[in-house]
């Protein structure tokens, strides 16, 4: 049976890209909670901000609960497999490399990477944040990946995806669970 997919924020309108089969699904959840199911073929969730542009000037957490089938790591289309993307003015996309490992990717590189791959079939906590300048990625609540960055990311007034990068790239073959978004804030560590 399918649940609902909710915007707790009440700052978005989002919707589903024609053609995808995103859904929520009591069947594969995590405590107890819905994941969204993406099937790796083009499913994708799109946001568009209201008066609160998809920018991170300043400290921020982006985070999930995600469930990657074993062995969807690779490149599809040229494009990491996407938990979350902004694509209009920049390229700011929350993903894992062709080997599995979570990075945070802007306009043109990999900001920071995880030194340690999710494992297929399993579901396991990911964040990124940023606290003043250092941007730390982090697998199941321990450091992986660190790194210095000092200048905004994100995009003014951009669209925005969840589970796919572009629609037809980048799609992901799992599920996600419990995306949050906060800016302002870095929340880990505790």
């Amino acid at each position: 049976t399918n649940g609902d997919i909710i915007d707790l924020s009440g700052t978005s309108n989002f919707g589903f890209s024609s053609g995808s089969n995103a859904q929520s699904d009591t069947g594969n959840q995590k405590y107890s909670v819905p994941s969204v199911l993406f099937d790796g073929t083009g499913d994708v969730i799109n946001i568009e901000a209201k008066n609160d542009p998809f920018l991170f000037p300043k400290d921020f957490t982006i985070e999930c609960w995600a469930y990657v089938v074993s062995g969807s790591f690779s490149l599809q289309n040229s494009k990491y497999r996407t938990f979350f993307y902004i694509g209009v003015s920049s390229q700011f996309q929350f993903a894992i490399d062709e080997s599995g490992n979570p990075l945070l990717w802007d306009n043109g590189s990999a900001l920071v990477t995880s030194s340690t791959a999710l494992t297929g079939n399993s579901w396991q906590h990911i964040a990124v944040t940023r606290t003043g300048d250092q941007l730390v990625v982090f697998l199941d609540g321990v450091e992986k990946g660190r790194a210095t960055h000092t200048t905004e990311m994100g995009g003014s007034g951009s669209l925005a995806r969840i589970g796919s990068y572009d629609g037809s790239s980048g799609a992901l073959n799992g599920a996600i669970s419990d995306l949050r978004i906060t800016k302002n804030v870095s929340r880990y560590p505790f």
